[in-house]
């Protein structure tokens, strides 16, 4: 819900970090989770848009992960649809959802390859990396705190076209390296 006091960004964490909660206790004993995420107003690059999506192969999942108790401390500042079905005829394509892992800087790689190889100073490590090339891309993010380790860090988010629906699992984030997801 569109508020001027509070950052977009902030809410995203709350949220996120709710449903992130929420897909821990989904998950089996191979760490799968049978509930997959996407981001209908995702914008490559820029932004996430203002809207979740979970999914699940049928209704009964989505019931059991229940939504609304995992968020009810926010319901100020968001709203929760009830569970439909996918109609296949408003499919737009599909979209695989996975987490991207943000390359280190190059500064912070030459430091990395010192501290391994106690033989290299750090300038000695930036000559060796001389010509490697850092990815740039830069994918929306949420900020989220590990709550096992206690560190803050940044949740990247790749939201990409694909041709086909393909069945899979997801991880406790609601992303996947194999299975898509209905993008309407």
């Amino acid at each position: 819900i569109p508020d001027l006091e509070v950052d977009l960004n902030f809410i995203w964490a709350k949220v996120y970090a709710q449903i992130h909660l929420g897909l821990v206790r989904m998950q089996d004993a191979n760490k799968a989770v049978p509930i997959g995420v996407s981001f209908p107003e995702y914008a490559y690059e820029r932004f996430l848009g203002k809207k979740l999506r979970l999914f699940a192969n049928d209704e009964a999942t989505l019931n059991r992960f229940n939504v609304s108790k995992c968020l009810e401390r926010l319901t100020d500042y968001i709203h929760i649809s009830s569970v439909r079905a996918v109609v296949a005829n408003q499919i737009k394509g599909y979209v695989q959802v996975k987490r991207y892992h943000q390359p280190a800087s190059l500064g912070s790689l030459a430091r990395r390859y010192a501290k391994r190889h106690l033989d290299t100073s750090v300038e000695g490590a930036l000559h060796r990396l001389n010509g490697y090339k850092v990815d740039n891309t830069h994918y929306p993010y949420i900020h989220l705190s590990s709550l096992s380790g206690k560190k803050a860090f940044s949740l990247f988010i790749c939201q990409t076209q694909a041709s086909e629906w393909v069945e899979g699992v997801f991880n406790t984030y609601g992303f996947s390296e194999r299975a898509t997801l209905p993008h309407f």
